[in-house]
């Protein structure tokens, strides 16, 4: 797989909805945005006291990862990207 027949679904994607496709390698988990979220919810998850998690449940659903995760901000998703190296900074 050399990737280049994904030139024609990107090209589609650009001219018709203005679309950037990137491509990730299977194996960079550090250039993936997505993996500094996840990375992000679990060491927030380490910090939050047993009976906050328990509070936060109650309060938001079975999950206290629902309140952490509403609370991301701009600026950290920024963060993010910066981090994977995908926005200049």
């Amino acid at each position: 797989h050399t990737g280049k027949e994904n030139s024609v679904l990107q090209d589609y994607l650009w001219e018709k909805y203005a679309i950037f496709l990137l491509f990730l390698p299977a194996r960079a988990p550090e250039w993936n945005p997505m993996e500094q979220v996840w990375k992000s919810l679990v060491q927030r998850l380490r910090e939050l006291p047993v009976n906050k998690c328990r509070e936060v449940a109650k309060e938001t659903g079975p999950h206290p990862a629902i309140e952490i995760l509403s609370g991301i901000t701009y600026d950290e998703v920024k963060q993010f990207y910066h981090g994977s190296g995908l926005v200049p900074q």
